[in-house]
């Protein structure tokens, strides 16, 4: 076999291997997915994780990447909650309150696995419940103003507006 024939089934490998690993990670998003073609609604999938780059880059990190240092990025609004329909209607004052029904928000999961993906304001609030999960989900606008932190296990939600 030439070099030439060799680095074309490298190359097509490679490509396949890609569109597997993707397919899985988008798997893990199958529920929040389902809901979203089910309604009818518009999203967008992030296989290479421009909001958490951005994050990395923009916002304070705690060490080993276990969430955003809120007293080093200054005074975030912090809140507690009984229950999560309390937590849900919060977030979704918030996102109400800081930006329009049409804009756009990207959802990051902390567990590095899933793909990011974007909604508007709007959709996150037909149904809050799909689309916070796991130990933290954080929410970030699309025009970097805003910042939302969703912590399950406290029940809390810490957010901020971004310069």
């Amino acid at each position: 076999m030439d070099e030439q024939k060799r680095n074309e089934l490298k190359r097509r490998r490679e490509a396949q291997k890609k569109i597997i690993e993707q397919d899985e990670r988008r798997e893990s998003l199958r529920f929040q997915l389902d809901y979203l073609d089910e309604e009818g609604l518009d999203y967008e999938v992030f296989y290479d994780q421009p909001a958490t780059d951005w994050m990395f880059d923009n916002l304070s990190i705690k060490r080993y990447g276990t969430g955003l240092d809120w007293e080093e990025m200054g005074q975030p609004i912090i809140e507690h909650f009984e229950n999560d329909h309390e937590r849900d209607t919060a977030v979704c004052d918030i996102l109400g309150s800081r930006l329009g029904a049409k804009d756009w928000i990207t959802i990051v999961y902390s567990n590095g696995f899933c793909p990011e993906f974007s909604i508007s304001v709007a959709t996150f609030q037909t149904a809050p419940d799909i689309f916070i999960e796991g130990f933290q989900t954080w929410i970030l606008a699309d025009n970097k103003k805003l910042v939302v932190e969703i912590l399950q296990i406290e029940s809390q939600i810490n957010w901020q507006v971004l310069p």
